[in-house]
């Protein structure tokens, strides 16, 4: 062979070697990258598990939470049968302010002829209003109408009957009383709360029993919860997850409910120190006849709520019933 063909067969073999040279390094990167890949991918799964399951755990703690407010609730723990606080004087505790003379006036809280008429007219406008869309009418949005022709006996007892029941005669007469009577039920809620803002402002205290004051806002804490629960879908609409979401943070849900759940321990107290002081009287059967008017069935709440906390309730609405008494 000739110096030319053997240099020709070595520089062959030299490109073959470095060839193969060459494809080991690439398949030994190419298994390095898939290794590293692989491992990339591993490690991913591994780390969206662990998160995953740390999510989960920090969903079950937050939920156990939740319900231990629920399981918190109880009604019964610091009243007496007879509706008192357990082991409680009340006038040990408060200082009563003068609340035959609280400055309120009633007038202020009774529906002018201008809000009856108004508060009739956004009704009937609404019943029309729907009727015509429910007919597949298209229907302005400042769609209103004229009281004066559209309200009439024949109008009320096809629209209203149900509303009226029998405590109302199915007249424009009777329906304007149903309303006017709406509103005053409406203010009076008002008219409560003014009467007990002004009792805690200008009552003195001293620190309440601890046990009943802890159990309050317990109970406190637990309805907000337990209402937050009912209309979770309503508040998922604000962005709101949970309770806390709502106070925009843990933190200020135990403030705010533990200085709403404070007030309203005072204000049973005071009550409860009013109702001694004015020698009220508060029966069982009353009691039952009380929540019966209000639309309630008493068995029902008693299993509830317990008969010490109704009766609780219901010498509350007769302190209610006598201020009010007491106002011009």
């Amino acid at each position: 062979m000739s110096i030319e063909k053997r240099l020709a067969a070595k520089k062959r073999v030299a490109d073959a070697k470095r060839a193969r040279v060459i494809t080991a390094v690439v398949w030994t990167l190419v298994l390095a990258l898939l290794c590293i890949g692989i491992g990339a991918l591993i490690y991913k799964g591994v780390k969206d598990s662990n998160a995953k399951k740390a999510a989960e755990k920090a969903a079950a703690e937050q939920a156990a939470e939740f319900q231990a407010y629920l399981d918190a609730i109880d009604y019964e723990a610091q009243f007496t049968a007879d509706g008192n606080v357990k082991d409680v004087k009340p006038s040990d505790y408060v200082t009563l302010a003068d609340y035959k003379n609280t400055g309120i006036k009633l007038d202020d809280y009774q529906p002018s002829d201008d809000d009856v008429t108004a508060k009739i007219k956004t009704n009937v406008t609404s019943i029309e209003k729907k009727a015509k869309t429910d007919a597949g009418e298209t229907v302005a949005d400042d769609f209103t109408v004229d009281v004066d022709t559209v309200l009439t006996d024949a109008w009320v007892e096809k629209n209203a009957a149900e509303t009226l029941g029998k405590d109302y005669e199915h007249t424009v007469a009777g329906y304007k009383e149903y309303v006017k009577k709406s509103l005053y039920d409406s203010n009076v809620s008002s008219l409560n709360s003014d009467i007990a803002s002004f009792l805690l402002e200008k009552s003195t205290y001293k620190d309440l029993p601890e046990a009943f004051v802890n159990q309050c806002v317990a109970n406190y804490r637990g309805e907000v919860v337990a209402v937050f629960n009912q209309y979770a879908s309503l508040y998922a609409y604000y962005g709101w997850s949970t309770v806390y979401d709502q106070y925009e943070s843990k933190e200020k849900f135990l403030s705010s409910t533990e200085e709403s759940a404070t007030k309203e321990a005072k204000t049973i107290i005071t009550y409860l120190a009013i109702f001694d002081e004015l020698g009220l009287e508060a029966t069982e059967e009353k009691a039952e006849a009380y929540f019966k008017d209000q639309g309630s069935d008493y068995s029902t709440l008693k299993e509830t709520y317990g008969q010490p906390y109704l009766f609780l309730q219901y010498k509350c609405s007769l302190v209610q019933d006598a201020l009010k008494d007491m106002i011009k």
